[in-house]
């Protein structure tokens, strides 16, 4: 099953690692424009060889952990 993302935005978190380095990939395939948010500077030299041939990727260093609100 293939679905069309074309023309949508999708947020990772954590997308430079193993596992989200292959969700990344996933959706440029299937056409969106993804946001990718890391922790581990390390993480993005590989993360950036692998997707070398991709366009639409924007990379923010971001720890989304700090931004959640307790109640």
């Amino acid at each position: 099953m293939h679905i069309d993302f074309s023309g949508r935005t999708i947020i990772v978190t954590g997308g430079t690692g193993a596992l989200g380095g292959a969700v990344v990939k996933s959706f440029l395939d299937a056409g969106a424009r993804v946001v990718v948010t890391y922790v581990i500077e390390e993480e993005v030299a590989p993360f950036l060889e692998r997707i070398v041939e991709q366009k639409y990727v924007d990379l923010y260093r971001c720890d989304v952990r700090l931004s959640l609100i307790h109640i």
